[in-house]
C-alpha cells in the first residue's frame, strides 16, 4: 500500500490537504482527507494530479489562471478507483512524476 499526501490533489475537483492511496501494483484506491499523521505517507508541496494516459498530461502547456481546471477535469474524468495511474506534481510552475 501506498499513501501520497499533497497540500492539494486534483480528482474530479480540488481536494485540499488529502492523500492518494495506491495498492502494490499502483492501483488507484481514491482520494481521501489527511486529517491525522499516517505512518508511513510520503508527503508533497504542490498540487498533484492521478491519471490514466500520462500522453495526454505532458501536452498540456501553460497551464495558467481558470484555464488548467477545465483542463485538468477533461484529464482527471476518466481516473476511476480501480484504474492503474501516473501521478503528476506540479510545483513552482514545473511538472514531475511522483
Amino acid at each position: 500500500m501506498r499513501r501520497i499526501a499533497a497540500h492539494y490533489i486534483y480528482w474530479h475537483q480540488l481536494h485540499k490537504m488529502s492523500y492518494i492511496e495506491l495498492d502494490d501494483k499502483g492501483i488507484f484506491n481514491g482520494v481521501f482527507s489527511l486529517y491525522d499523521e499516517i505512518a508511513g505517507t510520503e508527503f508533497y508541496d504542490g498540487l498533484l494530479i492521478p491519471v490514466n494516459e500520462p500522453d495526454r498530461f505532458t501536452k498540456l502547456d501553460g497551464l495558467s489562471g481558470l484555464s488548467h481546471e477545465v483542463r485538468l477535469s477533461d484529464i482527471t474524468e476518466n481516473v476511476f478507483v480501480g484504474n492503474k495511474v501516473h501521478l503528476y506534481r506540479i510545483h513552482c510552475d514545473k511538472i514531475y512524476t511522483v
